[in-house]
């Protein structure tokens, strides 16, 4: 059943809105200035897969290694080459091994990419098995791009995807919220750990962006055998790896010459990104793993304090992005209680947008929509997919 929105008067300054369909947009509320506010069902906007590949992933077996290899470039050179249902965009070779390493698919409605990576195994005392890496955006490719791909990857079922599926670990997923009627500059996000925060700004002064880090280990100092201290090493990355992004759609969206997703409707995105190295869960496991949304507390600014103190407050939130407490409160002339009060409150403000638990109650939904669920299924099919028999 759709919202029925009520638009104020003319001489309003909030912007009409549409009618989001409430199957992706469950949740609504009304902020203390009256603002309506729907947000989505949470959705995985990045995933990346990978998995050793064995002789147990092709069909019919392979006779000995020679032949394992053999299907392992047969495979790439299909992908990279004949193409099918999904759309070849780039690939790379290596010649010697008469391998594309690296192929990049489009798939589904909106022509979304997909890597797809071989890595031959390296020499050593602990040699490694030859691996494939997907990685593609679940949001973008939709079901159609994943049965696309799925098609495509299993090459006249040649290829036991849904065995692969079932032992790929994930190494990063970017969970997706979007919020319509929510500007960022009326956000305060937070996680802990905090590292360091950095905003895009746009020309016209509007905040576009606001990104949290991790926190980077200290740096350290080393010395040389007479005891002098050497050069120390700048990060590559000083200011740490992204764990949250919240930035402006309608921004984004035109960036790349598209309509904003809802009209004149401010929208805003909140994604948490997770990163597993080598034990990250599996595609069955998404229906059940920990909830990422408990690492991220995000507020509308409105919520945090009374309406008398409403826009003092959104000066101390502006001021706080730029300066440190003690300035904020000299500039504002806060007292010392207030100061205290509103300080505890920047850092750990309620969760007003994002309530984890009742919004993770629409992950199952979000799965669906993103067509990630038809993955999930192959998955989950690997126990009846007899070894020369083909996939279900």
């Amino acid at each position: 059943m759709a919202v029925k929105i009520t638009v104020g008067s003319e001489a309003s300054n909030k912007p009409p809105f549409p009618e989001p369909d409430t199957s992706e947009y469950p949740i609504q509320l009304t902020m203390a200035d009256e603002r309506k506010v729907w947000i989505s069902n949470p959705q995985p906007d990045k995933l990346t897969l990978i998995a050793p590949l064995l002789w147990k992933h092709f069909q019919p077996q392979p006779k000995d290694e020679a032949q394992f290899i053999e299907y392992i470039t047969t495979m790439s050179s299909v992908l990279a080459t004949v193409g099918g249902l999904t759309k070849i965009v780039s690939t790379r070779f290596d010649k010697t091994n008469k391998l594309f390493y690296e192929i990049v698919l489009q798939a589904g409605d909106r022509d979304a990419v997909a890597i797809i990576q071989f890595t031959k195994p390296k020499g050593g005392a602990k040699p490694q098995p030859w691996k494939l890496r997907i990685e593609l955006n679940p949001r973008k490719i939709g079901p159609a791009g994943f049965k696309a791909l799925a098609g495509d990857m299993s090459y006249s079922h040649t290829f036991r995807l849904a065995r692969y599926l079932a032992d790929a670990k994930i190494t990063r997923l970017d969970t997706a919220v979007d919020f319509i009627g929510v500007q960022v500059a009326d956000t305060l996000p937070q996680i802990e750990p905090l590292g360091k925060s950095s905003y895009v700004v746009g020309r016209d002064g509007v905040l576009e962006t606001i990104s949290l880090h991790r926190p980077a280990p200290p740096p350290k100092q080393n010395y040389d055998a007479a005891g002098t201290p050497k050069k120390v090493k700048r990060s590559d990355n000083p200011l740490g790896e992204v764990l949250v992004k919240v930035y402006d759609r309608v921004r984004e969206r035109a960036s790349v010459l598209q309509p904003a997703p809802f009209g004149p409707a401010e929208v805003t995105r909140c994604e948490v990104v997770k990163k597993w190295k080598g034990n990250g869960p599996t595609l069955l496991k998404l229906t059940s793993f920990g909830n990422p949304l408990n690492d991220v507390s995000l507020t509308y600014i409105d919520a945090a304090v009374p309406n008398s103190d409403l826009q003092l407050w959104k000066a101390y939130v502006g001021l706080r992005r730029h300066y440190p407490a003690t300035i904020a409160t000299r500039m504002l002339g806060l007292s010392i209680i207030q100061a205290l009060a509103w300080g505890k409150l920047y850092k750990d403000p309620p969760s007003a947008l994002i309530t984890p638990a009742k919004s993770w109650l629409g992950w199952p939904s979000g799965l669906k929509q993103s067509g990630l669920d038809h993955w999930i299924g192959i998955a989950a099919s690997a126990e009846f997919d007899l070894f020369e028999g083909g996939q279900t």
